[in-house]
């Protein structure tokens, strides 16, 4: 009993001896560092450094110090447990730098010192002229021109100019590092325009030039119109799945904003066929099916984005629905509610026969998607309010599809089966493929420039300045690599 009470006490006199280097080594960690010119390599003294401390579940503080004739700085006393991360920033030239790009350290179990050191720049600036598109027409001086700042450290934080007599902007004290973004927009006449993509500054030579073109905003829809439709038709059991590619065009010069109803403007109005719900719509391409809006009592539906004038802002946009077949023979009234250039028609080449006075028939091709063999159908002078497709011999096309069904099934489970056996006889395993990520901004601009380049295509083709046979092969190339896109 003795000893037990000797250990125990002797137990106790080891943490009591134990515990004041245990409280000390939780608020003796030190960050050291230096503040130096990135381009000459100097030490930049009287630097104002900022520690910035953020504690699990608590707000974030700071400290300050002062940078000494060597660049160099110092803070101590700090807490190194796991719970506190840290980051360093200091100012130079009206331009904030971060050191190891903003990324919070943490102190390791047993370390009591970090180094951070801060590399900082001269000064990069953005400027550029805000000009009006619409003929005639001038950007008031006073203009308000918003910069959208892009880094790791702080996320997207914006600033605002104003333009002067001339429309001219500028932005100064940025920092010209790679790991900063910055992108030009305005926004006019209840409209955003941008002057480009996000962009560095590059800081042997940091500035950068970015212009802004805007327009007049208008509610007439007068230049709106549909540059092309193309509509694929697929033969389904008892249903037709039809997918409408629209290509919007705005060639006026002024932005399309649509009437104000309801305190939201409507813009692009799509309508359905007779037969078909709005519920079994899928929407894809340059639209967010669930930000249309009713339009009047809710049989047609209305995007609210604008529409921006010349090539570069054409708009695409896939509508998908079903329509139930409840007879051999099916005709399809389809009302465009605009003018159409170009109509390619595409229907499943199932032994249906299909009639359209409207279009001429070519050969048969690959379907609008590229998975199918199909009818194929077109003009380039479109004149009608609707488009009228029949669709005859549709029980046939049935029986048909259900004897490659079971053809197919039957396939199937040969390949199954003959699998199986092979797999006793000679086992392979399969490599993972991967592929690397797109990013959304990037397949935006691919889509852009299909369009443009398919515009532009369509104009040299009208001027006489390709031959036909070319001009259809290189317009189903690039209308192939849209449509990819768009899945």
């Amino acid at each position: 009993m003795i000893k037990r009470i000797m250990l125990v006490a002797v137990m106790a006199l080891v943490l009591v001896m134990l515990l004041p280097t245990v409280v000390q080594g939780a608020t003796d960690g030190e960050i050291t560092g230096h503040v130096t010119h990135g381009a000459t390599e100097s030490a930049v003294a009287d630097a104002e450094v900022v520690l910035h401390i953020w504690t699990h579940g608590g707000d974030e503080t700071t400290n300050e110090t002062i940078t000494d004739s060597e660049g160099a700085f110092r803070f101590d006393t700090l807490d190194t447990s796991s719970e506190h991360y840290y980051r360093v920033a200091t100012e130079y030239d009206g331009a904030e730098y971060w050191g190891n790009h903003g990324e919070w350290a943490a102190f390791q179990m047993g370390e009591t010192s970090l180094s951070i050191d801060v590399a900082v720049y001269d000064s990069g600036q953005v400027t550029g002229q805000v000009m009006n598109g619409t003929e005639g027409n001038n950007v008031p001086a006073g203009t308000t021109v918003s910069l959208s700042t892009y880094t790791h450290a702080t996320g997207e934080v914006i600033t605002e100019s104003t333009t002067d007599a001339e429309g001219n902007f500028e932005f100064g004290a940025l920092n010209p590092t790679s790991n900063y973004f910055y992108l030009i927009w305005v926004k006019y006449q209840g409209v955003e325009y941008l002057g480009g993509e996000w962009a560095n500054l590059d800081v042997s030579s940091p500035t950068l030039s970015s212009d802004v073109t805007v327009y007049n905003s208008t509610e007439s829809d007068a230049s709106v119109s549909l540059h092309s439709l193309v509509v694929d038709i697929k033969i389904g059991e008892d249903q037709l799945e039809v997918s409408e590619v629209y290509i919007f065009e705005n060639s006026g010069n002024e932005t399309y904003i649509g009437e104000e109803i309801n305190e939201t403007r409507q813009t692009l109005v799509f309508s359905l066929p007779d037969g078909a719900s709005w519920d079994s719509v899928a929407w894809g391409g340059q639209i967010d099916g669930a930000g249309l809006v009713d339009v009047g009592d809710g049989s047609e539906k209305a995007d609210i984005l604008p529409l921006m004038p010349t090539s570069s802002h054409m708009r695409m946009i896939q509508m998908t629905y079903t329509l139930e077949i409840t007879a051999d023979e099916y005709e399809l009234v389809r009302p465009l509610g605009y003018d159409v250039g170009r109509v390619d028609l595409y229907v499943d080449e199932v032994g249906v026969d299909v009639t359209c006075d409207q279009l001429t028939e070519g050969e048969a091709k690959t379907s609008g998607d590229g998975s199918s063999v199909a009818l194929y159908f077109t003009t380039r002078d479109f004149t009608s309010d609707a488009l009228d497709v029949t669709i005859a011999g549709l029980n046939e096309s049935n029986a048909l599809q259900n004897m490659l069904l079971w053809v197919v099934v039957i396939s199937v489970l040969l390949l199954i089966f003959g699998l199986a056996v092979g797999y006793g006889i000679i086992r392979m395993r399969s490599k993972p493929s991967s592929s690397e990520p797109v990013l959304t901004d990037s397949l935006s601009l691919l889509k852009e420039k299909l369009l443009r380049e398919i515009a532009e295509l369509d104009d040299l083709f009208e001027s006489g300045g390709i031959p036909e046979e070319e001009y259809e092969k290189l317009r189903a190339e690039k209308k192939a690599k849209l449509l990819d896109l768009m899945r």
